[in-house]
C-alpha cells in the first residue's frame, strides 16, 4: 500500500479508454538523492529531489508490427533498434541494465496493462548523463508508460506510474526500493520509505532554497552490482553493516529537519557525514573522492555521492550563486562534467498529442 502524506500531490486522472492517438510525448525528471541512498533498500528513509534535466520519449504509431528504438543523445549518436516483434524476437535479446531494456520492459508492460501493441517508432532524448545516478532509468520507465497510455486513451494516476515504474526496475536489474521512480511520477522533493508491503512518500518543503551542483565521473559498476556488494557486505559483517544503515536512516531524519528549518550549514555537514558512511560501505571510487574534495575545497558546504555509487554523480550543496560557480568551475577544472541543478516540482508530464 502507498501512503502520501503532508501537501497534496497532484495526480493525472485515471479515467478509461478516451481517444487513441498517433503520436504521443512525455518527459520525466532525473533526481538526485539528497540522503539515504542504498539504506533505503533495507527500509531506512531517504530524501529525494527531482532536477529539472529530463528525459523526453516520444512514441508514434508504425503499421509494419515493427519496434524501432531511436536514442540519439543516450548511446551511440543516431543509434536505432529495430525488433521485429511481429517476426518473434526476443525483447529479452538487448543488454541487461542498457537505455534499450527498460524502455522495451516499460513498453511490454504497458501494453500488458493498457492493451495495444508494439508497432511504433520510440524516439528517446535525454538532458543528462545516463547510467550517472540521477535516476535515468526511472525517469525513462515512467515517461515511456506515460506516453503508451496515453497513446492508447489512459491517464494513470501518478501512484500507478511509479508503481509501474518500479516494476519496470525490477525486471530489468533485479531489485529496486521504487525511490526513483516515485520522484520521476511526483516530482518535488521527498520523503520516502519501502518497507515490505508498504510505501510512504511525504512532500518536503525546504526553509530555504538550496542551491546544487553536480560533479559526474564514468561509472565503475552499474546499480545493481553496488547493490549485491551492500548485500555481500551486509551478509559477511552483519551488525557492522546494520548499525551503519541505521546511522544513515537516522541521519535522514535530521536532514529533514535542517531543510525544513534553512539550516543549509547543518544539510552540508550532514551530506559530509553520509557520504563517509557510503565510503565505508565501499561504494566510492578514487575520482569520486577527488569530485567530493574539489567542491569542497571550492566553498562548497558539503558534497556526497548520489545513487549508486562506484563512480557516477556527487552532489554539491553551495551557500549561495557565486559558489555555486566556483564549484563547478573547480569540478571542470579537474576533468569531469558539472552543472548546476535545482528542483523540479511537476514530476512526469504530457508533452504532445497527435
Amino acid at each position: 500500500m502507498m501512503r502520501v502524506k503532508g501537501k497534496s500531490l497532484e495526480t493525472l486522472k485515471a479515467v478509461g479508454v478516451g481517444v487513441i492517438h498517433v503520436r504521443v510525448s512525455a518527459s520525466a525528471p532525473g533526481k538526485i538523492t539528497l540522503f539515504g541512498e542504498h539504506a533505503v533498500v533495507y527500509g531506512k528513509p531517504a530524501i529525494v529531489m527531482a532536477i529539472n534535466r529530463r528525459i523526453r520519449v516520444e512514441l508514434s504509431r508504425r503499421n509494419d508490427g515493427r519496434l524501432v528504438i531511436d536514442l540519439p543523445d543516450i548511446s551511440v549518436k543516431g543509434v536505432r533498434l529495430t525488433v521485429n516483434l511481429a517476426g518473434g524476437s526476443s525483447m529479452e535479446a538487448f543488454d541487461s541494465g542498457s537505455a534499450a531494456s527498460y524502455a522495451l520492459q516499460a513498453l511490454k508492460l504497458a501494453s500488458e496493462k493498457f492493451g495495444g501493441d508494439l508497432g511504433l517508432d520510440v524516439k528517446i532524448e535525454s538532458s543528462m548523463p545516463v547510467g550517472a545516478g540521477l535516476g535515468t532509468s526511472a525517469a525513462l520507465s515512467v515517461a515511456t508508460i506515460a506516453a503508451y497510455s496515453a497513446l492508447q486513451g489512459f491517464e494513470p494516476t501518478r501512484d500507478t506510474l511509479a508503481k509501474m515504474g518500479r516494476e519496470v526496475e525490477v525486471a530489468v536489474q533485479g531489485s529496486s526500493s521504487g525511490m526513483d521512480a516515485a520522484a520521476a511520477a511526483y516530482g518535488g522533493t521527498i520523503l520516502y520509505c519501502h518497507a515490505g508491503s508498504d510505501t510512504q512518500i511525504e512532500r518536503l518543503v525546504f526553509g530555504e532554497r538550496i542551491i546544487l551542483a553536480v560533479g559526474y565521473t564514468e561509472r565503475v559498476l552499474p546499480t545493481s552490482e553496488s547493490v549485491r556488494l551492500v548485500s555481500k557486505l551486509f551478509s559477511k559483517h552483519n551488525s557492522t553493516v546494520v548499525r551503519v544503515l541505521d546511522a544513515i536512516g537516522e541521519l535522514v531524519l535530521e536532514a529533514r529537519r535542517a531543510l525544513e528549518t534553512g539550516d543549509i550549514k547543518g544539510v552540508g555537514e550532514l551530506m559530509n557525514i553520509n557520504h563517509g558512511l557510503l565510503y565505508a560501505l565501499g561504494l566510492s571510487t578514487p575520482r569520486v573522492e577527488q569530485i567530493v574534495h574539489v567542491a569542497r575545497g571550492a566553498g562548497a558546504l558539503g558534497s556526497k555521492l548520489t545513487g549508486g555509487g562506484m563512480g557516477g554523480s556527487v552532489v554539491c550543496i553551495c551557500p549561495d550563486n557565486n559558489t555555486l560557480e566556483s564549484v563547478v568551475s573547480a569540478i571542470r577544472i579537474a576533468g569531469y562534467t558539472a552543472f548546476g541543478v535545482s528542483e523540479d516540482r511537476y514530476g512526469v508530464m504530457l508533452e504532445g498529442k497527435e
